[in-house]
């Protein structure tokens, strides 16, 4: 009650006379505040309301700046610190008779222990705060008062008479006009902390947006494509943001961001892409687990905008309608290979993965350019995302102790990788080789057959080159090339790269793989590679595997050649 009364009497003053005015302001303006501060600290809501409310009345009955600017100082100060400035008069200080006294402190000790306490916590300048801080980093320390304006929109003063909301809606009216010079800075603030952990100071910044913009809430989309720039700008810097509170709003703003579908070409965003994904893996990373969880939110949308992007429709040709999924492929590829993968946490190491396998099931044609690099990140990338591969490398190196054996193991690796989405998007490369990128391709699985040492990824590379030398595919790549020039004479890309592969797959078999799946993968691989080479071919390796098998011991032959003899 005594609150409403200190409201009461202020809104009264300003539009009293204007010596009552004139009074008012020079001896009790600044005392007024600090009680109105004094109440933001209350652990009652609607207190904390009528506070509001009249440090908004005290600012507009202030006349001139130099005490708009003492009340501002004071408000700045009191929220930024958290203290109430204000001393509350006891009944001690009163100028009352002895007996009154008594009585009062007597009625109160009896309503103090039949009543409960008001909490007050701490924390109850939280909102208040929040608001002081983005209009100091609008840089108008004075929009604090129309802030404060604004959010008590709809709480307690929409229950009054349509006479009090007419005059609190043109007070609204007013608080926007000046306030539209800085909507720019404003919109992404709000926005940002509309997804505010405390429900309070998320509640108050979406009234504030609701009041300041024209469409409101109601239509995000509009907002977030008028304010595109500026909004996207400051949800990349805000995950960067030391405190835990800016960061997580800021993962949670951007995931709802994304999924507006406002993002049509890649150009909209290349420029803070970099800064964006080093910044998100940084939340993935944390040790805060609220924020995680909200840097995961934001990395699903994300993923969702990168596929879009580099889907080729089905109706689309392919030469027509992919020079814009090129180039998106072409900027996000490498950033998922390279910052994704190569990073040390495995959570943005499986989203950079997922993100990959499903850019490859709808780029199609437009990943022609970027296979030789994503056959390289995938096939190693087989060994390193195993299923139980800890285990089963644990178990293969202890086998004879464990009384199991290799081959056993390794027929359990082969079912594994026979489920794995990588396997399938590998497979589906051999559609879109071509002259322009066939020797990059061959020199990338040459280098990983020879070199690599992880299982499934030899198994796979040699099940790629099963799949890449086919007659099938010999003809299908001819006729590509007499599509694309009548002109010219097409070029048997098989043909020309069979005895570089052969050579290196010879190199292979000549070093005996302990595994006998492996070998035999070899084996299967250079059967199909050598009918694309010449005669002479066929004949060094027939002399080559002869010379081989003549070198070796009865024991050995029949622990490792055996396999190698399945040449056909």
């Amino acid at each position: 009650a005594g609150s409403i009364w200190l409201l009461s009497i202020a809104k009264y003053s300003a539009h009293g006379s204007a010596s009552f005015r004139k009074v008012f302001e020079e001896q009790y303006l600044e005392t007024t505040q600090k009680a109105f501060l004094h109440m933001l600290a209350s652990g009652n809501e609607i207190i904390q309301e009528v506070g509001s409310r009249g440090l908004v009345v005290l600012y507009d009955l202030s006349s001139s700046d130099s005490m708009r600017q003492r009340l501002l100082d004071l408000l700045m100060k009191t929220i930024n610190t958290g203290t109430k400035g204000f001393k509350a008069t006891t009944i001690n200080d009163m100028n009352l008779p002895a007996e009154t006294i008594a009585e009062s402190k007597k009625t109160e000790t009896t309503s103090s222990s039949s009543s409960k306490p008001v909490p007050t916590p701490s924390t109850s300048l939280n909102t208040y705060s929040e608001i002081c801080q983005l209009s100091e980093e609008v840089g108008k320390p004075e929009l604090v008062y129309k802030f404060l304006d604004l959010v008590s929109v709809q709480q307690l003063w929409a229950s009054k008479k349509a006479a009090a909301f007419a005059v609190q809606k043109l007070a609204q009216t007013e608080a926007k006009k000046q306030m539209e010079p800085y909507l720019a800075q404003l919109i992404p603030k709000l926005y940002r902390s509309t997804f505010d952990q405390n429900p309070k100071t998320s509640a108050a910044m979406e009234n504030v947006l609701k009041t300041i913009t024209d469409d409101g809430m109601a239509d995000t989309g509009k907002l977030v494509q008028k304010y595109f720039v500026e909004i996207f700008k400051e949800l990349v810097d805000g995950m960067a943001i030391p405190s835990v509170r800016v960061r997580e709003s800021s993962c949670l703003a951007l995931a709802d961001f994304l999924k507006q579908s406002l993002i049509h070409s890649i150009e909209q965003i290349n420029d803070s892409l970099e800064t964006l994904l080093y910044n998100l893996f940084r939340c993935l990373d944390s040790v805060k687990e609220s924020i995680v969880e909200a840097a995961l939110a934001a990395a699903k949308s994300l993923q969702t905008v990168f596929v879009r992007l580099c889907n080729v429709s089905e109706k689309s040709t392919r030469n027509t309608r992919i020079e814009e999924q090129q180039k998106a492929v072409s900027i996000i590829m490498p950033l998922m290979t390279g910052k994704g993968l190569q990073h040390a946490a495995d959570k943005v190491k499986l989203f950079s993965l997922q993100t990959i396998v499903k850019i490859c099931k709808v780029a199609g044609p437009a990943l022609s350019k970027q296979i030789g690099q994503l056959l390289q990140i995938l096939l190693d990338n087989l060994s390193n995302f195993e299923v139980l591969g800890f285990e089963l490398n644990y178990m293969q190196q202890h086998a004879e102790r464990l009384g199991i054996e290799n081959e056993r193991i390794e027929e359990v690796r082969l079912a594994n990788a026979k489920g794995s989405p990588i396997q399938d998007i590998i497979g589906r490369f051999v559609e879109f080789i071509d002259e322009e990128n066939i020797d990059e391709i061959v020199n990338t699985v040459c280098q990983i057959i020879y070199s690599s040492v992880g299982f499934q990824t030899k198994i796979a590379a040699c099940q790629f080159i099963c799949s890449v030398y086919t007659p099938q595919n010999q003809k299908k790549y001819l006729q590509r090339q007499k599509e694309k020039d009548d002109q010219k004479e097409p070029k048997d890309i098989l043909k020309t790269t069979a005895p570089t592969m052969l050579k290196r797959l010879i190199q292979c078999l000549e070093r005996l793989d302990p595994s006998p799946s492996i070998r035999k993968a070899f084996c299967k691989a250079t059967s199909h590679v050598i009918r694309f080479c010449s005669l002479k071919a066929f004949q060094f390796l027939l002399e080559m595997t002869t010379r081989m098998f003549l070198d070796l011991d009865a024991d050995t032959i029949d622990a490792n050649i055996g396999e190698d003899r399945k040449i056909h």
